[in-house]
Parts: C-alpha cells; structure tokens; sequence
C-alpha cells in the first residue's frame, strides 16, 4: 500500500522481505521491524537481514524494536555493525493475562535499536 502526503510518501509491505537484497530496498529511507526476534530461526534471519540492510545508502534509517519475549534470541550490543541500542523500555503488563504476546509476564524488557 502507498501513501502520499505533500511531504512523505508511506509505503507498506506485506511481502517477505528476508531474501532481498540491500540494492532491492535501497529506495526505502526507512526500515523498520518489531517483535521478529521470538523464535531462533526467525531471530536469526531478521537479524543477519537488517545488518546486511542497514547501511543500504546514505541518510537512511534501520529500526528494529524487540520486547524481550526470549532473551536467548534478542539482539545482543554488537549483533549488526551500526546498529546501537537507543531506547529501552519497561512495559508493564497485565500479569494475569496469558495472552501469547505477553507469556503472563507483569513487565516487559522492551528495547529499540536504530543505524542511520
């Protein structure tokens, strides 16, 4: 989906982004991924993408905002050359809730990592 405004064009996408490369989303000035590192696999190949992506070109930006669900999988200080720790978060939550985005935790640890 796109969306413009005199001053920014939005563009969304649903697709599987994990096979391109840095020149097929170099047009983007904005990357941003939430909540992907929750299971190894996964983790792992969202990481390696956005380091891979995250010097694409000149001025442009790479976030990614991780809640902590697994520690084991988290991003860890140096996981991507430029990426830096910029914000980090406790959410709290309803500890009785078992609901699987909040695994009945009362607080969640949620950080945000940002290059550009």
């Amino acid at each position: 989906e796109v969306v413009r405004s005199p001053s920014c064009i939005l563009q969304t996408s649903f697709e599987d982004l994990l096979g391109t490369s840095a020149a097929d989303v170099a047009h983007f000035d904005v990357i941003m991924a939430g909540d992907v590192c929750f299971m190894k696999g996964l983790s792992g190949a969202f990481q390696s993408w956005l380091a891979s992506v995250s010097d694409r070109r000149e001025g442009c930006v790479t976030l990614l905002g991780d809640p902590s669900r697994w520690e084991q999988w988290a991003p860890q200080p140096g996981w991507a050359a430029g990426m830096e720790r910029v914000a980090a978060y406790d959410v709290n939550t309803d500890a009785a809730d078992v609901h699987p985005l909040t695994e009945g935790l009362a607080t969640r640890h949620t950080v945000v990592w940002r290059s550009g």
